[in-house]
């Protein structure tokens, strides 16, 4: 017998604002699977409308006196 492999997933903090109620989903931890590409699917918190959020954020985060760009 064989065996399978199973896909290498990702996981990943994303922050949006959910399209459907506007809430602000903060540091939101979610997982992909590598040949999704460069957008992933997240539930909103609140309101557990799908959302759309790109991995290739170009924006700047920032906490504390340290910020990522």
């Amino acid at each position: 017998m064989g065996y399978y492999d199973y896909p290498e997933s990702y996981d990943y903090t994303v922050t949006f604002e959910c399209k459907e109620c506007q809430h602000e989903n903060v540091n939101v931890e979610t997982s992909s699977f590598s040949s999704m590409g460069n957008d992933i699917e997240v539930d909103c918190e609140k309101c557990g409308y799908e959302n759309t959020v790109s991995l290739e954020d170009d924006s700047c985060h920032c906490q504390s006196d340290y910020c990522r760009c």
